[in-house]
Order: structure tokens, then C-alpha cells, then sequence
């Protein structure tokens, strides 16, 4: 006998997708602009250089949850 179950939506999986390629590419533009501000633009930010280029090393999946819903 064959069993038949209810198949998932597939729409969510878009949004995942979605993230993975414009949110990847968006953590990496501006971990490039964070690691390229003068000192006085990090001053105003409060960061130290140190902060600044240890946040732009990190990896792009290494993203807060709330971005990635």
C-alpha cells in the first residue's frame, strides 16, 4: 500500500535563498566600508580600529538571528 503525505510549501525557502545572496552581500559591503572609515568616523561611531577590523574579518554567515529572518 502506498502512502501519500502532505508535502511542505516551498515558499519559505525563498527567503533563506534571498538572504544567503543579497544578505551575504550586504554584511560583506559594509564590513568593507566599516574597515575602511578614518579615525575620526570610528571616533563618532565609538569603535576603536581594533573593533572595526576584527568585525570586518569576521565571516559572512557570522550574522546576528534577527538578520536573518
Amino acid at each position: 500500500m502506498t502512502m501519500f503525505t502532505e508535502a511542505r510549501p516551498v515558499a519559505n525557502a525563498r527567503p533563506a535563498t534571498r538572504f544567503s545572496l543579497t544578505g551575504a552581500l550586504s554584511v560583506w559591503r559594509q564590513r568593507q566600508h566599516l574597515k575602511n572609515l578614518d579615525a575620526n568616523a570610528l571616533r563618532d561611531l565609538g569603535i576603536s580600529y581594533r573593533d572595526a577590523s576584527a568585525e570586518a574579518r569576521r565571516p559572512l554567515w557570522d550574522v546576528p538571528a534577527s538578520w536573518r529572518n
